[in-house]
């Protein structure tokens, strides 16, 4: 008992802590509306009571409106359902007129039907169709079925019964209320006939009489008047609006003539007459009919047209006239004249529309061509008769005139030559020779006949056909000449490293300029820097002025060669003059640029032996820092000195050496202060002979002494061979630009270096 008593205020105090749920809306047109566009709210705690109120006004104006309330005020409203008003009571049961009724319950969602109070649901009281009754069998009550009728001359428009039945949220009417309406002779008045209208006593309800008129120039065809019967049907049908019409034998043949009406003989239309050529319109053009069918004129008639018989008969001197109709409308009346005899007038005259002739009789008289012979300007004429009929003229034209349209004129009977007269135009030889490309051209008269052209080139240019032309009865006696430029023997190249321009490549007279490498100062040019197509007196042709240059890079700095340093270490130099040599080497590398590109540097000192452990390789310093700081440290040692033995061992193992470019110029510079132990001569000869350029620099020692011939034989060449007799103090600034000479060389030598570079 404990357990249900507790189970029972826990059940109650979730209720009231969650508060009373009810539908609510406001003025909804039914309870169906109400519930489907409402809402379910959640009432304040205060509020315990779900309350509808249904309002009638004047007996059609339905509206519900549901909201939550507090418990003794929805008692109180409640309770006025029965209290006295204009009706019996406020909630009038029947719903007729005016009515409200509220209702209340407590539970949630208890109003969902539209009076949940009511112990007997009851559907919205059926209203009473204007012109009909209506009669139930349980009021509005549930499952209560009303019958509707309508008053004699009225129809029911809509179900004749409908049931009060449940559907889901109370009861409602299970189909809408029918209407009582007139009965009618079908849906409308009888339609207007075309060309008419109808006019109705009361639209086409029973009893109402309608009367048909027709539009001006119809009539009607039928009965004028109709009435709509009891039996829904009209009395008569709808007449017809046809229209007016007249003699229908003024709209069709006239007599040479034709007739064109609007709409044939029918009110209103037009009828036009014409004749045809040759006849007058008797009588009006035009005739309408009118709506009292008569026409406003009378069928014309079309008479012929005649001309003057008197100029159909009539003869005229040397001729005569042929008619083509007598004197007939469109007759053509020709006049024409004997042979020998021309007419003056017109040559045929027309009978008109209008009785007249287009003109007067024609007369013929003698046949005369021009009055005088023609003249011919830069000719002559001779004619056998003057300018009389069948008189022929003879032309001809003065010498250098060309006659066009030649032939002889013979005057006709139609008082015209055969043909125009002919004219002597002067002989012209096209085209005007007015000037020659490259050259000039001198013309005795222009291009006239007898002129003759004589034709000269322009320096530098060479005439091609004949010098002279001449002006002739058939036009120029020779094709003109042409000039010809002259060239000289080949076209000019660039030189190697380098490029040329030319003004008009090898044509006479042109300029071409010579360019070394980019044509900045870090090039040279040896030769002419220009060339020019010139004509030689001697060859009497035209020659190149002066033969290509050669390119090279300015040297120094630029020199790309491997050079090969072979330097006297005896002990005849000492370590004092072994510095001056080095730091004087140094002093020749220091003008040059030294990379894998440019010059490279090899070196090896030698005695009686070859010092390979301080040999400086070739390619091994890539850069003037290292390969000079290399050159300054060579260690100084030994004594002999075997200069034929070096230069075998440069021949057979530095030229051969992994970093000797192939492509790149050896040089061999060697340098020694004694007189060579063994043969010099062979080995520079091979060295030389493998195209590796090899200068030798001898210096006269106090120490010892100096074989000049060995010196000789090194290089071979006056030229790369320097005696120094001043000794190792000689190893000065302008011994250095003595061997940077030898170094550098003639640039055409060294025109092959840097080849590839692009400029």
């Amino acid at each position: 008992m404990k357990i249900f008593c507790l189970i029972t205020l826990l059940f109650l105090s979730s209720q009231s802590v969650e508060g009373l749920r009810c539908f609510t809306c406001n003025g909804a047109s039914s309870n169906e509306e109400c519930n489907l566009k409402g809402r379910i709210v959640q009432c304040q705690p205060n509020e315990g009571s779900c309350q509808n109120e249904v309002r009638l006004s004047e007996g059609k104006y339905y509206t519900i409106t549901k909201r939550c309330k507090q418990t003794e005020a929805c008692s109180n409203n409640q309770e006025q359902n029965d209290k006295p008003a204009w009706e019996p009571t406020q909630c009038y049961p029947q719903f007729t007129m005016n009515s409200v009724c509220r209702c209340c319950c407590s539970k949630n969602e208890c109003n969902a039907r539209a009076m949940p109070c009511d112990k007997a649901p009851k559907c919205p009281a059926p209203v009473q169709p204007l012109n009909g009754q209506v009669t139930c069998s349980n009021m509005n009550f549930g499952n209560s079925t009303c019958t509707y009728e309508c008053e004699q001359g009225y129809t029911l428009v809509g179900s004749s019964e409908i049931t009060c039945m449940e559907n889901g949220f109370g009861l409602k009417w299970a189909s809408e209320t029918p209407r009582c309406e007139r009965k009618t002779c079908g849906a409308s008045v009888p339609r207007s006939p075309p060309n008419g209208k109808v006019t109705c006593s009361n639209s086409n309800r029973v009893g109402s009489s309608c009367t048909f008129t027709c539009d001006r120039g119809y009539e009607v065809v039928g009965s004028s008047r109709v009435v709509c019967n009891r039996d829904q049907s009209w009395s008569n049908n709808v007449p017809l609006c046809n229209r007016v019409t007249c003699d229908s034998s003024l709209t069709i043949f006239l007599t040479n003539g034709e007739v064109s009406c609007a709409e044939f003989n029918f009110y209103s239309s037009q009828c036009s007459y014409k004749c045809n050529q040759g006849f007058n319109l008797v009588g009006s053009s035009t005739s309408t009919c009118q709506a009292d069918g008569s026409w406003t004129a009378g069928k014309p008639e079309c008479q012929k047209i005649t001309c003057d018989i008197a100029k159909t008969t009539s003869s005229i001197a040397n001729g005569e006239a042929l008619c083509s109709d007598s004197n007939d409308y469109a007759s053509v009346c020709t006049y024409t004249c004997t042979r020998g005899f021309i007419r003056v007038g017109e040559e045929s005259i027309t009978c008109q529309e209008d009785g007249t002739w287009s003109g007067n009789a024609a007369e013929c008289i003698p046949v005369n061509c021009d009055q005088t012979a023609p003249v011919v300007e830069n000719g002559n004429v001779l004619c056998s008769n003057g300018n009389i009929f069948e008189s022929s003229c003879l032309f001809t034209c003065n010498e250098g005139y060309l006659m066009l349209n030649p032939g002889n004129m013979v005057c006709q009977d139609n008082s015209r030559w055969t043909k125009s007269a002919p004219s002597c135009q002067q002989i012209v030889c096209t085209p005007r020779q007015n000037d020659i490309d490259n050259g000039i051209v001198e013309c005795s008269d222009n291009n006239v006949f007898g002129s003759l052209c004589t034709y000269l080139c322009n320096p530098g240019f060479e005439m091609q056909g004949l010098p002279t032309m001449s002006c002739g009865v058939n036009g120029w006696s020779n094709p003109p000449p042409f000039c010809q430029q002259l060239t000289c023997p080949t076209t000019q190249t660039g030189p190697t490293s380098g490029r040329v321009e030319c003004t008009m490549e090898n044509k006479a007279f042109s300029d071409c300029k010579y360019i070394c490498g980019d044509g900045t100062d870090r090039w040279e040019l040896h030769g002419s820097n220009s060339t020019s197509c010139q004509y030689d007196t001697v060859t009497q042709s035209f020659e190149w002025s002066a033969d290509p240059p050669c390119c090279a890079r300015q040297c120094p700095p630029y020199a790309q060669v491997d050079l090969f340093l072979v330097l006297d270490s005896s002990s005849s130099v000492g370590k004092e003059n072994w510095n001056k040599t080095v730091f004087f080497m140094k002093d020749i590398i220091d003008n040059f640029v030294i990379s894998p590109n440019d010059m490279l540097v090899a070196a090896v000192r030698y005695n009686k032996v070859i010092d390979t452990d301080s040999e400086i390789k070739i390619g091994r310093y890539t850069d003037l820092k290292s390969t000079t700081d290399a050159i300054v440290n060579l260690p100084y040692d030994g004594s002999g000195t075997l200069t034929g033995n070096a230069l075998y061992y440069v021949l057979q193992n530095m030229l051969t050496a992994p970093g000797n470019r192939p492509d790149v110029q050896d040089l061999v510079l060697v340098v020694t202060d004694g007189i060579s132990k063994d043969d010099v001569a062979t080995p520079a000869t091979m060295l030389r002979a493998t195209g590796t350029n090899v200068v030798a620099l001898g210096i006269v020692n106090q120490k010892g002494s100096l074989k000049e011939e060995d010196i000789i034989d090194i290089a071979d060449d006056p030229e790369k061979t320097v005696l120094l007799d001043t000794g190792f103090e000689g190893l000065s600034t302008e011994l250095v630009e003595v061997i940077l000479k030898q170094v550098c060389g003639n640039p055409c030598e060294r025109e092959n270096q840097y080849s590839g570079l692009a400029f």
